[in-house]
């Protein structure tokens, strides 16, 4: 029997695993970032495995302010990382209030710049993080890499910046023609 699936009062095989259960299998997740990777990581695919509808509730599950998806990337395994979002994690899944002094409403991105990993700012924005994405106390992600001085991830967050807004004011711009031209068929 896997690990998670321990028996209890609950039934073991059911797919939707009791509030308790979740919060010992995230906590048992968290206590496991200190050991190996190779073990994790195979716990992590055992959990998408036999429990895919409940997974994405375990790695988002709050544990004092912290949740295993951001715990991963503060570990920096991006093999781990991609695999619990392929879990149906959003990319943009937020922090509660932390009791370690780091802030509320932290996105994967917030920690991976915090952590200055470039390799996985770069993955997270592959995957659509939002960079504008603002902490309890309104810090974006970037703000984090510079207060750190982890000069290669503030030049990729920018460059990622300065694309992101461009994007967002060709979208603007096209909004804008199209409804022009719904309104110019419409005057004829």
């Amino acid at each position: 029997m896997p690990y998670y699936m321990e028996s209890d009062s609950s039934d073991p095989s059911s797919p939707f695993p009791d509030d308790c259960r979740i919060d010992r299998i995230a906590i048992n997740l968290l206590q496991q970032l200190h050991s190996k990777e190779k073990n994790l990581l195979r716990n992590v695919n055992n959990i998408v495995k036999h429990q895919p509808l409940t997974a994405k509730n375990i790695f988002t599950h709050n544990i004092h302010g912290w949740t295993f998806a951001h715990a991963c990337v503060l570990r920096g395994n991006k093999e781990l990382v991609q695999k619990v979002l392929d879990s149906g994690v959003s990319i943009n899944s937020q922090l509660g209030e932390s009791t370690d002094g780091i802030p509320g409403n932290c996105t994967l991105l917030h920690i991976a710049a915090y952590r200055g990993d470039p390799q996985i700012v770069e993955f997270l924005l592959s995957r659509k993080a939002d960079i504008s994405a603002e902490d309890s106390f309104k810090d974006k992600p970037i703000a984090y890499a510079r207060h750190h001085k982890h000069h290669k991830v503030v030049a990729y967050l920018e460059k990622a910046s300065q694309k992101h807004n461009y994007e967002d004011n060709v979208q603007k711009r096209f909004k804008f023609f199209s409804n022009l031209s719904n309104r110019l068929t419409r005057v004829r």
